[in-house]
């Protein structure tokens, strides 16, 4: 049983490695980090420890066709990256708060416990051959959740559009709407 102890100082680090482990919610993840990381436990299995700051983090969500950008820290224990309150910027400059944690084990077998509140963020930018089940373009108002794992993620979306929306459901029979498990339809009174 042996130890793995490496502590490091980052300074202008950069992160595009991580586009590995976190691809499926992330892509093109770019920028640098600064910050105190230390490397601790068995050989097969050392965890990290520390903070790190965001230098002008930006990333896409290629599922939206959106762009973000973050300047904030993200806290490290051995099977946890958590995230306080951090300031994400969308390609429109507007702003949303962002919270939560990614629990691991050994960067394998991720738990989602994420948060997001926001005014007027650029949130879905895509057309039917992104995706013919919805599509369009939405400034939104309001809060998103992300809970689970890769195989079981669920996410609960609550909010009002913005000024600028165009969002398309394709619908072929009335019967399909009043049917929907997943969208309800309400009006504003």
């Amino acid at each position: 049983f042996r130890r793995v102890l490496f502590r490091s100082v980052l300074d202008k680090f950069k992160i595009g490695f991580l586009d590995f482990y976190l691809g499926d919610i992330l892509q093109n993840l770019h920028g640098t980090t600064s910050g105190n990381i230390k490397v601790d436990g068995p050989l097969n299995g050392p965890g990290l420890t520390g903070s790190v700051h965001a230098d002008d983090i930006h990333f896409d969500v290629d599922l939206m066709k959106t762009h973000y950008y973050i300047r904030d820290s993200v806290y490290f224990t051995p099977n946890e990256m958590r995230f306080d309150n951090m300031t994400v910027v969308d390609q429109k400059n507007n702003s949303a708060k962002f919270w939560g944690s990614i629990h691991h084990t050994l960067f394998w077998d991720y738990k989602y416990d994420l948060h997001v509140k926001g005014q007027n963020m650029f949130v879905l930018n895509t057309t039917k051959l992104d995706n013919p089940l919805y599509y369009g373009t939405v400034y939104a108002d309001g809060t998103l959740d992300i809970e689970g794992t890769n195989d079981n993620l669920i996410m609960n979306i609550g909010g009002k559009t913005r000024q600028g929306t165009k969002f398309f459901i394709p619908l072929q029979e009335t019967e399909e709407a009043e049917e929907s498990k997943f969208i309800r339809f309400t009006t504003s009174t």
